[in-house]
């Protein structure tokens, strides 16, 4: 009977630990795992919101704005955004659709002499625009330079002169060559002329070139002859002719006779030769006697 009152007795106690449990008086140190008779809590979630407010910035990298450039040249842009840009279209002139582009960026600059105006847009996922123009001059045109006619000119003389007459939209420098060795350059404008003295020269042909650039490196070449002539020297002879005469002049003959008549003198007379006469033969006469008198 004691047995039997003391298991009464245990299973009566511990019926009152059970209900004292699940009221939660007694903690789990009991053994009692109280995890399967709580109910499951609730998960924690978090959003994250990104802001995004600041518009692509669009950058030209090369070359800067307003250049002058051939057609064909590359224009290098540059987009920055907090994140990727969405989109990125570009349009020249506002002639035609808008193009779309990738990375890298770079846009061909259209044919055709005069201004071109390149219209950018650029958007991000965020639905921010952003817009950009730029501007560029196309330049596909050589220079133009007057032609003149060769120079030929004598040992010498002087005033002789090459004139250029350059002309361009953009122009930049030029350069003169004489017989390839550089004689003159500089930086010019449109309409200048350039003259070239070209006296002084010793006998010979001498080439003078001319190169004109313009901003784009556009150039033409023009090509001046200069011919110097040797100057050949004029002799002159002068023939002078001397003519001698001969004259004969009649002897003198004087005859000389004791008897009559008197001597006969044949001949001209004249007072040198009447005294060479006289002295040879001689014969003293009384010159004016003799040239006054005369006998038949």
């Amino acid at each position: 009977m004691k047995y039997v009152k003391g298991r009464r007795a245990l299973v009566l106690i511990l019926g009152v630990l059970l209900v004292i449990s699940g009221l939660g008086v007694i903690s789990s140190d009991i053994g009692i795992d109280h995890s399967l008779m709580e109910p499951p809590l609730p998960k924690e979630t978090s959003a994250i919101v990104l802001s995004d407010d600041p518009v692509p910035a669009i950058i030209l990298e090369s070359p800067a704005n307003n250049s002058i450039l051939r057609s064909g040249s590359i224009i290098d842009i540059a987009i920055t955004d907090t994140f990727s840009p969405s989109h990125v279209l570009f349009n020249w002139d506002g002639l035609g659709d808008n193009v779309s582009i990738s990375e890298p960026y770079e846009i061909l600059l259209p044919v055709g002499d005069g201004q071109h105006d390149l219209l950018l847009y650029a958007n991000d996922t965020a639905a921010n625009w952003e817009s950009a123009l730029f501007s560029f001059v196309t330049d596909d045109t050589d220079p133009m330079i007057t032609s003149p006619v060769d120079v030929s000119y004598a040992e010498g003389s002087t005033g002789h002169n090459i004139l250029w007459v350059l002309t361009d939209a953009n122009p930049d420098c030029y350069f003169i060559l004489m017989n390839q060795s550089s004689i003159e350059c500089g930086f010019w404008f449109s309409g200048i002329e350039v003259n070239i003295n070209v006296d002084g020269h010793t006998p010979g042909v001498y080439i003078y070139k001319i190169t004109a650039f313009d901003a784009t490196c556009n150039c033409f070449t023009d090509t001046v002859v200069v011919t110097v002539l040797e100057v050949t020297p004029t002799t002159t002879t002068t023939t002078i002719t001397t003519t001698i005469s001969t004259t004969t002049t009649p002897s003198l003959i004087i005859t000389t006779d004791t008897t009559s008549p008197p001597p006969t003198i044949i001949g001209p007379l004249n007072a040198g030769s009447l005294s060479i006469a006289l002295a040879a033969t001689g014969i003293i006469i009384v010159l004016n006697i003799v040239v006054m008198k005369r006998r038949p």
